[in-house]
C-alpha cells in the first residue's frame, strides 16, 4: 500500500513543507501525503479538516486508496494553488497564517470546497 500511494504523482515530497524526507501520512479526505511534521500540524487542525493516516502503520480500504489515487500532492496542488494567494491576503488567512505558520492554506481552500 504505501508503495502504491508513494508512486502518485507528486506524492513523494510532503505537499505541505516540501521537505522532510518522503511522506509517511496522508490525509484521506484531502488526498495529499505529507511529512511527520506536517502531519501534527494536520492533527491540531482537528479530523473535520483533515482525517490523519500513516501510510505504514494502519489499515486502509480500498475507497480511501482510490480517492488517493484520484487526488495526489501535483493534483491537488496544481487545482488549489491559484486561491492561495487571494485567501492570504483575507482576514481569515492572515489569522491561519500567524496561528499555524506551517500550515498551506491551499487545505483551507480544500476544505471550505468540501463543506
Amino acid at each position: 500500500m504505501e508503495a502504491r500511494l508513494l508512486r502518485i504523482a507528486g506524492n513523494s515530497t510532503c505537499a505541505d513543507c516540501h521537505d522532510g524526507g518522503a511522506p509517511t501520512w496522508a490525509s484521506t479526505n484531502l488526498g495529499t501525503l505529507f511529512c511527520i511534521k506536517c502531519a501534527g500540524v494536520h492533527r491540531l487542525m482537528g479530523a473535520h479538516v483533515s482525517k490523519v493516516l500513516s501510510i505504514k502503520i494502519d489499515a486502509w480500504s480500498e475507497a480511501q486508496l482510490q480517492h488517493m489515487e484520484a487526488r495526489g500532492n501535483a493534483a491537488v496542488a496544481a487545482a488549489s494553488t491559484a486561491g492561495a494567494a487571494a485567501l492570504a491576503l483575507t482576514p481569515f488567512g492572515t489569522q491561519v497564517l500567524q496561528a499555524l505558520p506551517h500550515v498551506d492554506l491551499r487545505i483551507c481552500l480544500l476544505q471550505a470546497g468540501a463543506s
